[in-house]
């Protein structure tokens, strides 16, 4: 899997807003929804959507998510801010089911691809029928332990293109002064969106003096 970072923002408006859930077809992406706050209802704009550790210029990434806002209610009050990552399979469908072949009543749910709201009960489920033995007609679509490097290989080789030169061992020059990850050695991208330093390889993040802030990474930097 890959780490996808997304970022949203919450707003307030008094003019009347939409009902139901919309998505944007084109790039960047993005989402619409409601929220309910107290007795006020929000809007939530949510995209602009890139690799974690990619290293592009975020500084502007929330002031696009206003002006998309501001584009479709004049009135827009920004009352929150927020971002998060998602994790992302190759093919773009969850691993649900056995952790592994050999480690029996150990289950996974993961690479929702930010659908986590509905596959989630998907995932819950089929991993129900599995602990109670009995046959999920979904369980086969989203096989935990498939892998099929050929059908997804531009996937495979972005990912590979990625970590390769991350990699201590691969010193670019103008990489030279990031810290590496505590997780495998990755070489990290500066976030200056959110400073922070993050993984390209597998999300990783910690924050501008070092310590560690999501996983899989667990110790903080050294000596940084």
């Amino acid at each position: 899997m890959y780490q996808e970072a997304s970022y949203a923002i919450a707003i307030e408006t008094k003019e009347p807003v939409f009902e139901g859930m919309y998505i944007k077809a084109e790039e960047p992406k993005i989402s619409l929804r409601t929220a309910k706050s107290g007795d006020k209802t929000l809007v939530i704009l949510g995209g602009m959507g890139h690799r974690v550790g990619a290293e592009i210029d975020l500084s502007k990434t929330y002031e696009e998510l206003e002006k998309k806002a501001k584009m479709m209610y004049k009135d827009a009050k920004i009352l929150y801010r927020w971002g998060t990552q998602d994790c992302i399979t190759l093919d773009k469908i969850p691993y649900i089911g056995e952790y592994s072949k050999i480690m029996e009543n150990i289950y996974v749910a993961t690479g929702y691809k930010k659908w986590g709201m509905t596959t989630s009960n998907v995932a819950s489920n089929i991993i129900a029928d599995k602990i109670l033995g009995k046959e999920n007609k979904y369980e086969e679509i989203y096989d935990s332990t498939r892998l099929n490097p050929v059908k997804n290989r531009w996937e495979l080789g972005e990912m590979i293109k990625e970590s390769a030169s991350s990699l201590v061992a691969d010193r670019m020059k103008e990489k030279a002064n990031a810290p590496t990850c505590t997780h495998l050695g990755c070489k990290l991208s500066w976030n200056n969106l959110e400073e922070t330093w993050d993984c390209p390889c597998h999300g990783s993040r910690f924050d501008k003096n070092g310590k560690q802030i999501y996983g899989p990474a667990i110790d903080d930097l050294k000596n940084h």
